[in-house]
């Protein structure tokens, strides 16, 4: 078959099985070249004037058995980078384990249209296990990595690039490669943290039970505060710098407040509208321990928190649901009591929480996502608290602090919003990342504001929370 004819039926394939990508058909051909050679055809990308072959000008198929002889294809996950005419992506597909997961990346949108010349599309991604993702929003390539990534049977994953591309675009490929790299590792965080709470979140549930049903449900509340602005207050180390102002706001906002930020806004004499509550754990209940009496508002809890917050603060609760299978049955019993969206961090609760609310714009303070002057949180934590009541010295405390931050992850510095070098760490960047992923979702019909004076949240439009 001649590459017309190729392209004409990958046409017509695409444009009836991926309708969303339409415009993309319209493209026009500016840097590609498709050359005829002895073997077949190859392909030419022009950058500054010069024209670079994206395959050999000999024998495209032997080069393509070359550069796998370096690659394992039994591996569980195989991605391939860079498409090029699709030489390598139709090896692949044809030598993979049925079982073997494949991801197809092609950032450049004029080659991958190149590709539509010799690459069957219909038969390549009508085999098993196979994804592709074609141009490069990091948002979107997150999400179809998250999809292609399989924990139950997560082993290696083999990076397969096409070298003349990589060449080419190594900034764009680096960047890939760092997606890769991010959602793999969240992916083990969240498998190690529903490990963690695996035997505890089934048994808070039946114990919580019976406070559960005289709990408010969360349902009640979706879009119940349009045209309000809500504040998300985390207890990063620079809510120190402006928790004070929040004071001055006098109820001209919704104050929402991950856990860890309860205890130093209520010393601060501050009661937020709402406080979000996520962990099952027994240590994440020290963070409202000895405020039963001081909270005046409510608290946004998962069913599978540790029971001794819903025993102590049942009639100041609404109940949400994260997706927990046994609470889906009683469900069924008792009625809906609403789903938000969380992972690993808590704070990804919150801006679910804000948005199901209907509050607009959305501002964050104490969210660093760094360890601003070298220290995990703001003052007055339950972390603080419990250990001054054993040690007199807050000098003691903050060396500990300061000794505790090689141990929560690998470390390293970055750029903080005020062009200086903070710490952070690998565990922190894969929370902010995944904040910056919930956020990307919604950012078309909400305003996200980062009023936190510090950190390293330099996506977000930036004021100060006093302005």
């Amino acid at each position: 078959m001649n590459p017309e004819d190729i392209y004409k039926l990958n046409m017509a394939f695409f444009k009836k099985n991926f309708p969303q990508l339409k415009n993309l058909f319209s493209l026009e051909f500016r840097n590609c070249k498709l050359v005829e050679i002895r073997q077949g055809i190859t392909l030419t990308y022009r950058v500054n004037n010069k024209d670079y072959f994206i395959h050999s000008k000999y024998n495209p198929q032997r080069e393509s058995l070359k550069i796998l002889e370096n690659y394992d294809l039994k591996a569980d996950h195989v991605v391939v980078l860079g498409v090029g005419l699709g030489y390598l992506v139709e090896k692949v597909a044809r030598l993979k384990p049925n079982t073997s997961r494949l991801l197809i990346l092609e950032p450049n949108l004029e080659i991958f249209l190149s590709s539509m010349y010799y690459l069957n599309w219909k038969e390549i991604l009508s085999y098993e296990n196979v994804y592709f993702y074609i141009g490069f929003d990091k948002a979107e390539l997150s999400k179809t990595v998250n999809s292609y990534l399989d924990f139950s049977q997560f082993d290696k994953i083999e990076i397969i690039s096409l070298p003349s591309e990589e060449r080419l675009f190594k900034e764009v490929f680096d960047s890939i490669r760092y997606v890769l790299d991010n959602e793999i590792k969240t992916m083990f965080y969240d498998f190690k943290t529903r490990l963690a709470e695996n035997y505890s979140t089934g048994n808070n549930i039946l114990k919580n039970l019976r406070y559960i049903i005289k709990t408010r449900r969360v349902k009640y509340l979706k879009n119940r505060f349009k045209a309000y602005p809500a504040i998300i207050v985390g207890a990063g180390p620079s809510l120190d710098k402006n928790i004070l102002y929040l004071n001055k706001i006098n109820n001209r906002g919704v104050i929402i407040a991950v856990d860890t930020a309860l205890k130093p806004l209520l010393k601060a004499g501050i009661q937020p509208h709402f406080t979000v509550v996520a962990d099952p754990s027994y240590k994440n209940y020290l963070h409202l321990l000895g405020t039963e009496e001081k909270v005046e508002n409510f608290l946004i809890t998962e069913t599978s928190i540790a029971n001794e917050v819903y025993k102590k603060f049942y009639n100041r609760i609404f109940t949400t649901t994260i997706g927990k299978p046994i609470f889906r049955i009683i469900e069924d019993i008792i009625g809906e009591y609403g789903e938000l969206n969380a992972w690993g961090s808590v704070i990804s609760l919150a801006i679910n929480f804000a948005v199901f609310a209907g509050l607009n714009p959305i501002v964050f303070v104490g969210q660093d996502f760094a360890y601003t002057d070298l220290r995990n949180h703001c003052r007055g934590t339950s972390w603080e608290d419990n250990w001054l009541q054993y040690n007199n010295e807050i000098d003691d405390f903050l060396r500990r602090e300061r000794k505790s931050i090689g141990g929560i992850g690998k470390s390293f510095e970055q750029t903080d919003i005020y062009k200086k070098k903070v710490l952070t760490s690998d565990k922190l960047l894969l929370y902010k990342n995944y904040f910056l992923n919930v956020i990307e979702e919604y950012k078309n019909d909400i305003e996200f504001i980062n009023a936190t004076e510090g950190g390293i949240l330099s996506e977000l439009k930036s004021m100060r929370l006093v302005d």
